[in-house]
């Protein structure tokens, strides 16, 4: 509907307005709400209507004339004895009363046409405080709430040319803030986080309507809260505290808005923090800064040590993924350049090292910067914890991810668990993808010596869950297995879960180790378990059941019996019928 009445609008009242009007005034309502129009024409507004959201029009009549480009449209018993200015009465209440909270307020001409509308909200301020609203520019659309400010004066100004306190927006600005101090946050000020400003123009400012807002909306009204002033001198700085407001700026990353009524004065974005230091405004640069309230952000103050850090990158990769690092770089005085990127463990590296250059002196970036992990097809590289680790600037950071499983596409599996080493072959034929806590789970291993000598080896097999086994000890079930030349063999490897372990997903992992080397190969699959009154709905996955030649011929045989004694049995019923 609001849309429908904006493209109502006709272009030939652009110069008959709604200019100002008083939605909740200080106290009771009755008598004292108030919409004052402008006019460039001397238009009579007799005939005409008004609405709000409540649906009703309301008639205009004209009950005082006065020649004047202001005209008031006012409730029965309003007093407007010493306002020069035409009025209009409509009644007990204009509308329905214009709400406090959000309403609409419409002007229809003689012939039933929208001449102006606005639609507010108790958000544009001169919400029960004795001010009212007036418009900023005739010209603007009357519903953009940034065309509108509170009257500097109490009761507002109706019938007169709107009084407004114009800013020098561009004088008004953050100038340092501190999101991680010492101690709580929401201390009692002086101390806790702040916010300061500066006025860089040549007047004094009352900062009535002058408010903070994070990313989320919350509100820092600009007063003797959360200041030891609500005005700002020339040249001059204003600390504004949080002083009990919990939880305004955040230590991870977070933005800070500050307004004139729902003007947008100034912001400042950042995505990381460091405990008692703060972002400061220096040659239109924010940079890291011990903290200075009420000070100007002094040179010799500046951190000069560089840091960085890495951000969110927590969780499980498989090899091959491409893993996007976030990362907070913060360069001080400091002669090089280069940044170092790798993901490794102590053992291994498992990604190219990635370098880049950060130039310039007391400069704060957030950059992501992708890594791709090694695809381990071959499998050299063991499933676990593994680590990022940036370093460079004389500073270094790191952070713990999990790798397991390989990038099926970039190795080409089709669903099959093997390894070839050397002329060893292994396979996993049997493994639960589900099990009961009190149930046995087994698991089979197909082995095949492809060489012409015997081979020795080690098999276990553990499930766990980050680094704790939850079948007793990682190598509890250890089997020492020796394979002819050019033969192969079946394993079966059986786990007992702890009684105590909680239902969920896991990770069942099978180890072989030849007897010459140091690591061994393994397989790693997902696991369920659950409760043990559940039904399994998949006991077992096999991707290749091994059977010897004897086995297969036994299945045969009896296969085959079976099928011909059915046969006897329906020939002999056949018969007996006839």
């Amino acid at each position: 509907m609001l849309l429908i009445f904006v493209l109502m609008v006709t272009q030939a009242s652009a110069l008959t307005v709604i200019n100002e009007f008083m939605y909740n005034p200080s106290g009771e309502d009755n008598n004292k709400e108030f919409i004052e129009i402008f006019s460039d024409d001397n238009v009579t507004f007799e005939n005409y209507t008004i609405q709000d959201l409540s649906g009703g029009k309301d008639n205009l009549k004209l009950v005082k004339n006065v020649d004047s480009q202001y005209s008031l449209i006012v409730e029965d018993g309003f007093d407007y004895s010493s306002i020069n200015a035409s009025v209009y009465a409509v009644g007990n209440t204009i509308g329905n009363g214009l709400n406090n909270d959000k309403d609409v307020i419409i002007i229809f001409d003689d012939e039933g046409k929208i001449i102006d509308l606005v639609y507010y909200s108790s958000d544009w301020g001169g919400d029960n405080n004795g001010k009212s609203l007036e418009k900023i520019d005739f010209n603007l659309i009357s519903s953009n709430s940034e065309n509108w400010v509170e009257s500097n004066l109490d009761g507002g100004s109706p019938g007169k040319e709107n009084k407004l306190q114009f800013v020098n927006y561009n004088a008004i600005k953050i100038n340092e803030f501190l999101p991680d101090p010492l101690g709580q946050d929401d201390a009692s000020m002086p101390n806790g986080e702040f916010i300061e400003i500066l006025n860089n123009g040549e007047e004094d400012f009352e900062l009535n309507g002058f408010y903070l807002e994070d990313k989320l909306g919350h509100r820092l009204n600009i007063d003797n809260t959360h200041a030891f002033s609500n005005k700002i001198n020339s040249k001059d700085y204003l600390v504004i505290y949080a002083n009990g407001f919990s939880g305004f700026l955040n230590n991870d990353e977070d933005e800070i808005k500050l307004f004139y009524n729902n003007i947008l004065l100034d912001k400042v974005v950042y995505s990381s923090t460091k405990e008692d230091f703060s972002y400061s405004n220096v040659n239109n640069a924010w940079i890291l800064t011990h903290p200075t309230p009420n000070e100007a952000n002094e040179f010799g103050k500046i951190i000069n040590k560089s840091y960085l850090k890495i951000l969110k990158n927590e969780g499980n990769f498989n090899f091959g993924d491409i893993i996007e690092v976030k990362l907070e770089v913060y360069k001080g005085n400091t002669r090089k350049n280069s940044v170092n990127l790798v993901v490794e463990n102590e053992n291994n590296k498992i990604s190219e090292e990635v370098n880049f250059n950060i130039y310039g002196k007391y400069v704060n970036y957030t950059i992501n910067v992708p890594i791709q992990l090694y695809p381990n097809c071959n499998l050299k590289y063991l499933d676990g914890d593994y680590k990022i680790k940036v370093s460079g600037l004389e500073e270094d950071d790191e952070k713990e991810i999990e790798v397991f499983g390989l990038n099926d596409k970039l190795c080409n599996i089709q669903g099959e668990k093997k390894i070839k080493s050397d002329d060893l072959y292994f396979e996993l034929l049997e493994f639960p993808k589900e099990t009961r806590i009190s149930d046995e789970v087994i698991t089979k291993v197909k082995l095949v010596n492809n060489s012409t000598a015997q081979e020795n080896l080690e098999m276990w097999s553990y499930i766990y869950k980050g680094s704790e086994s939850v079948t007793g000890d990682f190598q509890g079930n250890l089997k020492k297995v020796s394979i002819n030349p050019n033969n192969e063999i079946i394993i079966e490897l059986k786990n007992n879960l702890d009684y105590h372990v909680d239902p969920g997903e896991y990770k069942l992992r099978v180890r072989i180790k030849k007897e010459e080397r140091k690591t061994p190969d393994d397989f790693t699959t997902n696991i369920m378990v659950i409760e043990n009154e559940k039904n399994l709905t998949n006991i077992l996955t096999s991707n290749t059941v091994y059977e010897s030649s004897d086995i297969k011929a036994k299945n045969s045989v009896f296969m085959i019996t079976l099928i011909v004694l059915v046969l006897m049995i329906i020939f002999l019923i056949f018969r007996k019928g006839l």
